[in-house]
């Protein structure tokens, strides 16, 4: 008996390293910020965050350069954004009517979803944060 006892407890104290560890490697495994879809697949992206209002970029040129950017920058989760907030643009992603993937650019080496704050691991979000700042000039609605 003793030593089915034993075997359990080293069972047992073996499951927690082996879970820490699984973690630790979800947490550093890159993510694609397009997962599932590739950048023809977009068709429409709207921005909340310029200003004025919410601007709905259909045009195929301007929608394929930020989708190009945001599926060659992979991401890596950098903490929690619950209880944080913080957003320059709001990007809501569209395949057909779908809306497929909400998106917060805030800075050049910071991005947030609902639950997680990314920092770029390949690439960067500078070109996608100035390019948004350009499109935010075109598009500035005078009030």
């Amino acid at each position: 008996m003793e030593n089915g006892q034993q075997k359990k407890r080293i069972s047992r104290a073996a499951v927690f390293p082996v879970i820490a560890a699984l973690v630790i490697v979800w947490w550093l495994m890159p993510i694609r910020i397009l997962k599932g879809y590739r950048p023809e697949d977009i068709t429409r992206i709207d921005i909340e965050g310029i200003p004025g209002g919410m601007l709905s970029v259909t045009d195929e040129t301007e929608v394929r350069t930020i989708a190009e950017n945001l599926y060659t920058c992979g991401a890596v989760r950098r903490g929690i954004s619950f209880g944080r907030m913080g957003s320059v643009y709001n990007l809501y992603l569209y395949a057909g009517d779908t809306c497929i993937r909400r998106f917060c650019v805030i800075d050049t080496a910071t991005a947030r979803d609902s639950v997680f704050f990314y920092k770029p691991k390949n690439g960067d979000l500078i070109y996608c944060k100035k390019y948004l700042d350009r499109l935010a000039e075109k598009y500035n609605k005078p009030e």
